[in-house]
């Protein structure tokens, strides 16, 4: 497990930032992990967790964003397998149980990075990589967050950003596809846009 802890000068206990990275969660990690949060989260306002793609272990506590009641800021970075095979229904329980807190969350700004080069087998190119595509815009679990995320409780949300990334060592698709994926993908998010007052951007792009 990896982690950065930001603070101001007079705050070395209270840390506003957390940065997390899954490699080597194991289970000590994960107690670790349990008593930071029981430290810290009352102070976390920007969290973001990467999901190492060599990591085998699934870790369901890193997604218990309503430990933090201050949380605003939130970035989960992670791979197209890693995310549609064994994630995403503790991220959608997780949002829910967020939306369902007595008060409005401070969450405003959402960001997911999935990099789907990472599951792909070599020497494979375009064919898989339309697969790919087909699959996560197709997946129910983008309109599930979006009608969660659109909950009166998440009113103090003001942006959502997807990246979808790829390596040009799979092959590059044309500006016009990934004008396609783009406008796919808004429609699947169709509930966040409904009153205009979420700004969403999605990108589909190679690694730089």
């Amino acid at each position: 497990m990896g982690m950065l802890l930001k603070h101001g000068p007079s705050q070395i206990a209270r840390p506003r930032e957390i940065h997390l990275t899954t490699y080597g969660f194991d289970a000590s990690m994960e107690a670790a992990w349990d008593t930071i949060l029981g430290r810290c989260a009352a102070n976390i306002e920007r969290y973001s967790i990467h999901q190492h793609p060599g990591e085998p272990t699934f870790v369901p506590s890193i997604f218990r964003f309503s430990k933090f009641p201050r949380l605003k800021d939130l970035t989960i970075t992670t791979n197209y397998l890693q995310l549609f095979s064994v994630s995403y229904p503790h991220l959608l329980r997780e949002f829910d149980r967020l939306s369902r807190s007595r008060s409005a969350t401070n969450l405003s700004h959402l960001r997911f990075e999935v990099h789907f080069y990472e599951a792909l087998p070599p020497n494979r190119g375009p064919p898989l990589l339309q697969e790919v595509r087909l699959g996560w815009i197709n997946h129910s679990f983008w309109r599930k967050l979006a009608g969660i995320l659109s909950r009166s409780s998440f009113s103090h949300l003001e942006a959502v950003e997807l990246q979808f990334i790829y390596s040009h060592t799979e092959g590059d698709l044309p500006e016009d596809e990934r004008s396609i994926m783009v406008d796919l993908m808004r429609s699947k998010l169709e509930d966040l846009q409904e009153d205009g007052s979420i700004r969403l951007s999605v990108m589909v792009g190679p690694m730089r």
